[in-house]
Parts: structure tokens; C-alpha cells; sequence
């Protein structure tokens, strides 16, 4: 994810260290971005897979 969202910065010509909540960093935008993407789509995912107790919650949420 912050591979691909790396890319959208650097396409987009804002700087990837210049970060809000993370700072220091090298990537600290893009990690800040991230966090925000992460929320809406893998943590719902994750919640999803914990909810139907399967034997392979790690294989079910690469799926």
C-alpha cells in the first residue's frame, strides 16, 4: 500500500517526506496517506474475516 501510494504523491509532484502526522521521515506523507486508506479498506476487511472465525483468517484476507 505505500508503495502504490508513494507513487500517486510523486505523480501528483507533492514531496513525500513533507508529513502532518508522521514527521521525520523520509516517507512521512505517504505514510499519512496510508493511515488514511488503510481505514477505509483493510481495517474493514480485517474486521470482516475476524467476524466469520475461520480456520485461515490470514488466507481469507489475501483472498
Amino acid at each position: 500500500m505505500n508503495g502504490i501510494t508513494k507513487a500517486a504523491i510523486l505523480a501528483a509532484g507533492y514531496a513525500p517526506a513533507i508529513g502532518f502526522s508522521h514527521t521525520g521521515k523520509a516517507l512521512s506523507f505517504v505514510y499519512d496517506i496510508s493511515d488514511i486508506i488503510k481505514f477505509e479498506t483493510v481495517v474493514q476487511v480485517a474486521f470482516q474475516v475476524e467476524a466469520k472465525k475461520t480456520y485461515s483468517p490470514d488466507r481469507n484476507a489475501r483472498i
